[in-house]
């Protein structure tokens, strides 16, 4: 495997960290949470994940022969039934010592049983209604009520209804010893003074680690130092959320987007969808789907923005013709392809296999 990168030599974990270096360990740790589909909370869950985090290799950075990490399970996994899950990783040094830690949150999981494909479903496409978002982190912080809808057109920070139940299942999940993420954040912050907190999830996981970030940001105490590094996420919000966002994290988040996997562009860009591929059509049953979610959002006036400064863009590859659309659209949004992709980014580790840009 090669470790060949046209990044800054002489880098140190904590360093790689916060950049796009080390993504697609991130990547590795988002597919992880797909291990084991039908676990939830408890011992099934728990150990789907802590045997898949031995598998992977350990974590290096150039310029520095001895400044290599074991990635280690630190907390979870918690899931909320059969719908989202949770976990979170540290990087410890030869020595021990965390270099960084990973949160990492679960998509969308077809492949678990049907009430908790629905409640997924439910989180991904409730964007009919929007939530102020400082209402929702005090009502989150506060385990209060979700705030009520707000009139649109809204030009404070807001939220899809649905991404804010999901937020809200994530935040009370416990997981064995009765913690929940927050608590296990704040916990690692307060013995790892300015050791970086990297958030990650793949598609329905991207979309909540935009908004767990988000949230994390405005509620740990002692100046913690996030990461948010969501992958292939749909829009959570509209445009003042968005704006908020990079305004929070700036340098240090990294939003990963094949530029042809629908998923990023909704909500955002729900014309551009049927004609984002060459040569492939939809059939009757999916342009019905595809119109129901756009006459919703018309109706209910709720505009969304995608995160603009922070995110990188992977080109991708124009299926064949006569490709089904609906195997193409799991195609192009799936972690292998954008492990494929990441080969482009000459600032980016090879790591578990994945080709390096030369």
């Amino acid at each position: 495997m090669t470790t060949q990168s046209t990044a800054t030599t002489d880098m140190t974990l904590t360093v790689a960290a916060q950049g796009p270096y080390l993504a697609a360990t991130y990547l590795k740790l988002a597919a992880i949470a797909y291990s084991d589909e039908k676990a939830v909370f408890g011992t099934a869950a728990l150990k789907a994940v802590t045997q898949a985090i031995p598998t992977l290799p350990s974590v290096t950075v150039p310029g520095n022969a001895d400044q290599s990490g074991t990635l280690t399970y630190e907390w979870g996994a918690a899931s909320e039934l059969d719908a989202n899950l949770a976990f979170a990783v540290s990087c410890k040094s030869t020595a021990g010592i965390p270099q960084f830690a990973v949160v990492v949150l679960r998509g969308t999981d077809v492949g678990t049983d049907d009430p908790g494909v629905f409640k997924q479903i439910c989180e991904d496409l409730r964007c009919d209604k929007q939530l102020d978002w400082g209402a929702t982190v005090s009502a989150l912080s506060t385990d209060t009520d979700l705030p009520s809808a707000v009139d649109q057109p809204y030009d404070h920070p807001a939220i899809a209804l649905g991404t804010a139940r999901g937020l809200q299942k994530i935040l009370s999940m416990p997981a064995s010893d009765g913690s929940t993420i927050a608590t296990w954040v704040q916990h690692f912050i307060n013995n790892n003074s300015g050791v970086p907190v990297v958030v990650t999830g793949h598609s329905l996981g991207g979309c909540q680690t935009i908004v767990l970030a988000q949230y994390l940001a405005q509620t740990v105490a002692g100046s913690p130092v996030l990461v948010s590094q969501p992958w292939a996420p749909p829009t959570p919000g509209n445009q003042a959320f968005a704006t908020l966002y990079d305004a929070t994290f700036d340098t240090r988040s990294f939003l990963w987007w094949n530029t042809l996997d629908i998923v990023p562009n909704a909500f955002q860009n729900m014309a551009g969808i049927p004609t984002l591929w060459d040569n492939i059509t939809m059939n009757d049953a999916e342009k019905l789907a595809f119109a129901g979610i756009n006459d919703a959002l018309t109706l209910s006036q709720c505009t969304y923005a995608q995160s603009a400064a922070t995110t990188t863009r992977l080109v991708g590859l124009q299926p064949a013709s006569g490709t089904d659309w609906g195997r193409e659209l799991c195609v192009q949004h799936f972690p292998p392809m954008y492990e494929q992709l990441l080969s482009q980014n000459t600032n980016v580790w090879s790591y578990a296999g994945i080709p390096t840009a030369s």
